[in-house]
């Protein structure tokens, strides 16, 4: 599929500095949302791993919450709903401690292959193209991981999902 209309979208800032960008096209008769946070990278310094972490809780929170809206709506609501959703996710993220530390006990057993061939050439390879300074030069150890706890989760939340940083985009059929 050729999507040549993709120029043709609407981008729209709300009074809090979110963005909306409405792509128009007849190619796809449903209509596809997509929440997405633009920022730019910071050092975690003794947090090194509370981004990656967050994501991945925020995943976790995405998939618990899907399942009770897909039990609480029709097809007709689906729409309405969804954005119901996005909003309960994105204002009210729950970090349940047992999935946190499902996460930490993952990352921290993971250090013991940081040392395989593919790891060496990652680490090695990001350390050319990225300063020191950079944070993507950042690695994580047990004491950063173990460092990670609601508080440094929400401090990071509050610093990258604020509405200047945010897009929704819609794409499909939307008249």
């Amino acid at each position: 599929i050729v999507l040549n209309d993709l120029e043709r979208y609407q981008k729209i800032e709300l009074e809090n500095g979110m963005k909306i960008l409405l792509v128009q096209t007849k190619v796809f008769e449903y209509i596809s949302y997509k929440f997405v946070v633009d920022y730019e990278p910071f050092k975690e310094e003794e947090n090194i791993g509370a981004s990656r972490i967050l994501a991945q809780l925020l995943g976790a929170d995405t998939n618990y919450k899907n399942r009770i809206y897909k039990n609480m709506v029709s097809d007709e609501d689906a729409a309405d709903s969804l954005f119901i959703f996005l909003s309960d996710l994105i204002l009210r993220p729950d970090f349940e401690q047992k999935t946190l530390s499902a996460i930490k006990k993952n990352y921290i057993s993971q250090l013991s292959v940081l040392n395989s061939p593919d790891s060496l050439i990652y680490k090695y390879s990001r350390n050319f193209n990225f300063s020191k300074n950079h944070p993507y030069s950042e690695e994580y150890t047990k004491t950063t991981i173990n460092n990670i706890n609601n508080g440094v989760l929400y401090n990071t939340y509050n610093s990258i999902f604020t509405p200047e940083n945010a897009y929704l985009v819609i794409v499909g059929d939307i008249d």
